[in-house]
């Protein structure tokens, strides 16, 4: 077994040491061939010293592409450099942990080697997960367990119809033979029409369970900011259209079953959801659990995915009211630190997300 490890930099120096030195720890005793190119994305950093600090622990190149040209592009250029015939695609702000590349690998045989395998990645500060798999309801993007923590759903590998370019495990002739990553992406959704296309192709997209990663983010500044993340998200829109949804209702069925029981089946709906499809979510969720909505609020969160201080938005009389209540919102974190209404509250509520997260304050 060989892999070419190819992580792509833009910024972030001290984190890419972190990277490296987590590498050095990781692979010490493999017995997979491996090299790593490090591509330097960003012509304005110096990163030489990198090579020289690393160079004898590690088989490393450091390659330096010419301008910026973009996440796509960065991936392409080490592709093209690499020497082995697997390949891994890696952030330059993933630390790898434990027996990450064994475990890859051994899921990838598991699935005879034809699609891709990507880790679990792990948010470093809060060591919840980025997500376990992609999936499409409508026009909504859903990463699964997005900022949630280990469940039972996460707990086997499965198979995805997109999933994230992290720490990405992939033949290097899948690569070429769909024309690789489309380049109108640059920095953003490149993975998930990647991977997409494999699929379409017959092979797999799967989720390692055991090969665990952390990621830190938020590292590449303005280059990938949210009016562009829009731009790339309708452009993967426009290619795919609705053939990019598949399965998500069956996945989120499983993860809302997750809940503890419910005891009470008569309950205060409170939508914070900007979703299109909130509807579709809360239905979902109603019929899994057998309860009615007694009174239904839909307020939307004007925003976005900001903190919402509960107080500010509904009645105190509803907030003494001895009714359990449900909160649907597009991420379960925005009613964090709501620690006055929650202990105010005489009955115990509920909040669940578009993610499939699950949270009792």
């Amino acid at each position: 077994m060989e892999v070419s490890i190819i992580i792509t930099f833009y910024d972030g120096i001290k984190i890419l040491e972190t990277n490296l030195e987590n590498l050095i720890l990781t692979l010490e005793k493999t017995i997979i061939k491996y090299e790593i190119l490090v591509i330097n994305d960003n012509p304005q950093k110096e990163i030489t010293n990198i090579l020289k600090k690393y160079m004898k622990k590690l088989p490393l190149r450091v390659l330096n592409m010419k301008e910026n040209g973009g996440y796509v592009k960065a991936c392409h250029f080490g592709i093209e450099n690499s020497s082995y015939k697997n390949i891994i695609l890696m952030d330059s702000d993933i630390i790898p942990k434990g027996n990450w590349l064994e475990n890859m690998f051994k899921t990838y045989q598991d699935y005879d080697m034809k699609g891709c395998v990507s880790a679990t990645i792990v948010e470093m500060e809060s060591n919840n997960l980025f997500s376990y798999g992609i999936g499409v309801h409508g026009v909504d993007l859903i990463l699964f367990k997005r900022h949630g923590t280990n469940s039972l759903f996460n707990s086997i590998d499965r198979e995805f119809s997109m999933v994230s370019s992290g720490c990405l495990l992939f033949p290097r002739k899948l690569y070429y033979e769909l024309d690789g990553q489309d380049p109108r992406f640059m920095n953003a959704d490149n993975d998930l029409d990647f991977t997409f296309r494999i699929k379409l192709s017959g092979y797999h997209n799967v989720m390692c369970h055991n090969a665990i990663v952390y990621h830190k983010g938020h590292i590449s500044g303005k280059i990938r900011s949210s009016s562009f993340r829009m731009d790339s998200k309708a452009y993967l829109f426009k290619k795919w259209g609705s053939s990019l949804e598949e399965d998500t209702m069956h996945y989120l069925k499983e993860l809302y079953s997750e809940c503890p029981n419910i005891t009470f089946k008569q309950v205060i709906l409170v939508s914070l959801s900007n979703s299109l499809y909130r509807n579709d979510y809360i239905e979902l969720f109603k019929t899994i659990h057998h309860i009615n909505f007694v009174k239904q609020y839909d307020l939307k969160n004007p925003n976005a995915l900001n903190h919402i201080c509960l107080n500010e938005i509904l009645d105190w009389d509803i907030c003494r009211l001895n009714i359990p209540i449900i909160f649907f919102v597009d991420d379960y974190r925005i009613l964090n630190n709501n620690y006055f209404w929650f202990a105010n509250r005489p009955a115990k509520d509920l909040i669940f997300d578009k993610n499939g997260n699950i949270y009792q304050p």
